[in-house]
């Protein structure tokens, strides 16, 4: 199960959503996640690199890769030549506190304006006695590296939201509940519960052991 689930994080794309969720199923029993707070949070801390996001419904678009294109305009013009690249959760937390931060940032290039740039999203969480991460969301910020018009600016946030490489989660976190479902050095994945984004699941490898380190993706 493990062996599946680093191929298809490793992978750059489209998967079959049912095969996609096999895999997670097959990960999730193993039944291999922190049994304490102090461990959760000691795993979590760094920097973590999406691989896959695996919505509860299959959407228009099967789970992807990083590099898969978006197209949802009405005649697929607006989306040419957009995708998103990166995107990438750091989380750091006070030592058995309880609570911390979640800095996502998201790496995209539009093609079609001739532009590229971030999009980050800091929330914070709040361990619940289950050990599910409670998120608030705090603040966003959109940087590109050109000017864009009002409604180039809207159509950008709308392909962001929409793209099959951005978690639900990680674009609006605002009441989202995570549950770790597995974790392991360089691997882990996080099953969305309540009624914000529930039965979602993304799974992800680590980047970097510092929240704000140079990314080291692992092997």
């Amino acid at each position: 199960a493990v062996d599946a689930a680093r191929r298809l994080a490793a992978a750059d794309t489209p998967a079959d959503h049912g095969a996609c969720a096999a895999v997670l199923d097959a990960l999730e029993g193993l039944n291999r996640r922190p049994v304490t707070a102090a461990f959760l949070e000691l795993g979590l801390s760094g920097s973590w690199e999406l691989a896959r996001y695996v919505p509860a419904v299959p959407v228009a678009a099967a789970p992807a890769g990083l590099d898969w294109l978006v197209d949802d305009a009405d005649d697929g013009s607006e989306a040419e030549g957009f995708a998103v690249t990166r995107a990438t959760s750091a989380f750091s937390g006070g030592a058995a506190t309880g609570r911390g931060l979640v800095a996502s940032t998201i790496e995209w290039v539009w093609e079609r304006q001739g532009v590229r740039g971030t999009f980050s999203v800091n929330a914070s969480y709040a361990l619940a006695p289950s050990g599910a991460l409670q998120l608030s969301r705090e603040d966003a910020s959109l940087d590109v590296c050109a000017d864009l018009s009002a409604d180039a600016s809207e159509a950008l946030l709308a392909l962001l939201s929409a793209s099959p490489a951005v978690p639900a989660p990680v674009f609006d976190p605002h009441m989202a509940v995570l549950e770790i479902s597995y974790m392991d050095m360089d691997l882990m994945l996080s099953r969305c519960a309540g009624a914000r984004h529930g039965g979602a699941r993304t799974l992800w490898r680590r980047a970097s052991w510092r929240p704000g380190g140079v990314a080291e993706r692992a092997p």
